[in-house]
């Protein structure tokens, strides 16, 4: 794929514009430099990425294919680009895939998962943009009922809502926002000097009345959004670059990552110049311990699906995807708004690879992540806590705006 698209960055979605600077605050901590922001009806989608804003010309793919069929409240692109594969999807407002993989027997297995999880959606009937080239398998597992039309990468069109902007930037809507201020501030003096100067033209505003106070409180969901997982596969990345140190243990809770050193040739000052500042480090035996937390965003649950249903689902994928997976049952529990289960999955795997696998697989489900678990000795293992939510009342959410703002 050309270099002025940028399809795997680092993606979030809310419907608040206090969640999206929380996200872009999130997103400077993790050495992010760019971003690519849009409202989709009432959602915000943001795409993060590393050196994108140097490159001048670099649009977020999804963005683009979006202004391009603004009017299509479905769609799943799944195109073919020599050495890769790419898949773009979403319903109504909501985001549900951008994904880059290698042309090969892995790439395609996720690209199966993914379009399996895809196609047990209710009512998703999406409009199909497709390349020739597609490999049979994946050709077989598009959706029969949905309209196809045979697409190019080459016919996105480049547009101005794509650009990616340096994260020192503010939002368009911002910088809009303290303009509308300071003008507000100028009319108001203006306001207080007619008063001033024109006996008898000032009254007396009537109070307002408080509003009522907000009694109903909704349960807050246990554990942290699967999103997690893209943040710790930054952080692993970045360490696996960490010279003179090999990672031996990884322990992520609450917010809170944990992570077990083992020295080979560095020593603690050249660690503590590789390390940025959120980093704390403590020294025992022969091993560091390093840690740091992270200020995760609360986010609501997005499907109805019964918990059950949704766990039998969730171990066929996931066996399919690490055969070798050992699938353990927890105990569950239920309030007035939720009903959950809490699963384990235990795997011998040590690559910060399936964790980008792993949130693809957790993508259609309303999990939560309790805790994650890696080590390296004595053996290669990877161990995940989830809770399976399952909404028990929901109102229904109004998504008929559709357009794409560009002015954002």
């Amino acid at each position: 794929m050309t270099m002025i698209w940028l399809c795997n960055g680092w993606r979030q979605q809310c419907a608040k514009r206090k969640q999206l600077q929380g996200y872009l605050q999130q997103a400077k901590q993790l050495g992010f430099d760019s971003y690519c922001s849009v409202r989709v009806g009432q959602q915000w989608w943001l795409c993060c990425a590393v050196d994108g804003a140097r490159q001048q010309q670099q649009q977020d793919i999804v963005v683009a294919l979006r202004q391009q069929f603004s009017q299509t409240e479905q769609l799943l692109a799944l195109l073919h680009d020599g050495e890769q594969l790419l898949c773009i999807s979403w319903d109504q407002q909501q985001l549900l895939a951008a994904l880059l993989v290698a042309n090969d027997p892995s790439g395609q297995q996720q690209l199966l998962l993914l379009l399996y999880g895809l196609c047990q959606r209710q009512h998703y009937q999406p409009l199909i943009l497709h390349s020739n080239e597609l490999p049979l398998a994946l050709q077989q597992q598009l959706p029969h009922a949905s309209a196809q039309q045979c697409f190019s990468l080459e016919q996105i069109k480049p547009c101005r809502a794509a650009r990616l902007l340096g994260l020192k930037q503010p939002p368009p809507w911002q910088r809009w926002r303290r303009l509308v201020v300071l003008m507000s501030s100028v009319i108001a003096l203006l306001s207080v000097g007619w008063s001033y100067y024109w006996p008898g033209s000032s009254q007396p505003l009537a109070e307002r009345p408080p509003l009522p106070p907000d009694t109903e409180q909704v349960p807050a969901l246990v554990g942290m959004p699967v999103d997690v997982l893209l943040l710790l596969r930054e952080q692993l990345q970045q360490l696996d670059l960490l010279a003179g140190w090999q990672l031996q243990q990884l322990d992520f809770s609450a917010g809170q990552l944990q992570l077990s050193l083992q020295q080979s040739y560095g020593d603690i000052a050249e660690l503590q110049q590789q390390l940025p500042a959120p980093w704390h480090i403590t020294q025992t035996a022969q091993q560091l311990q390093v840690s740091r937390c992270f200020n995760l965003l609360a986010t609501a649950l997005q499907f109805d699906q019964p918990v059950d249903e949704a766990l039998q689902q969730l171990q066929r994928q996931a066996t399919l995807l690490f055969p070798e997976l050992h699938w353990q049952l927890g105990r569950s529990g239920a309030n007035s708004r939720y009903q959950w289960r809490d699963v384990s999955l235990r795997f011998g795997s040590w690559y910060w690879l399936e964790l980008s696998q792993l949130h693809q697989l957790l993508q259609g489900f309303d999990a939560r992540l309790l805790r994650l678990q890696l080590s390296a000795k004595p053996e290669s293992l990877i161990t995940l806590e989830l809770r399976i939510y399952q909404p028990i009342s929901q109102g229904d959410d109004d998504d008929s705006s559709m357009d794409v703002s560009a002015g954002v």
